[in-house]
């Protein structure tokens, strides 16, 4: 598995094309990836149609008719603050991935010491897998 994998879509952080990345991956015989880019998710829908392209079907080919390769993502955010990692949150599932894109404003504000816009825990972000600033592991987390 490829853990934190940036593209072009991290700016300063990644410079390799989304198409690249697949290739990479197919080359190791990587089968899932995680995209973190740094504070966005744009390169998810993109990374999304390759997969789905170079997806086999039963007889191992492509809807183009060429030999298929399978890889499984997952995404997330790796939240930065010029050049220090602050935190990564993976999406554990569609939920997870929808707060992420909804709350990354307010996540990446918080944890970079500016909490003046969480009003009292009303916004709650559960089905993340998070780690970050010397974590080892990854553990589910509750934002508020």
């Amino acid at each position: 598995m490829f853990l934190n994998c940036h593209t072009g879509f991290s700016f300063k952080y990644g410079t390799i094309p989304i198409k690249e990345l697949f290739a990479e991956a197919k080359r190791c015989h990587v089968h899932k990836l995680v995209l973190t880019e740094i504070n966005n998710t744009a390169s998810y829908m993109e990374m999304l149609r390759v997969c789905r392209n170079n997806a086999p079907d039963e007889k191992g080919l492509t809807k183009f008719g060429k030999k298929g390769y399978p890889l499984e993502i997952a995404v997330g955010i790796e939240f930065r603050a010029d050049n220090e990692l602050l935190y990564i949150i993976i999406a554990k599932n569609n939920d997870g991935f929808e707060k992420i894109n909804r709350f990354k404003r307010i996540i990446l504000n918080f944890l970079i010491g500016d909490n003046r816009i969480i009003d009292n825990g009303s916004h709650a972000i559960a089905q993340v897998w998070s780690g970050g600033r010397g974590q080892h592991r990854a553990q589910k987390t509750q934002y508020r």
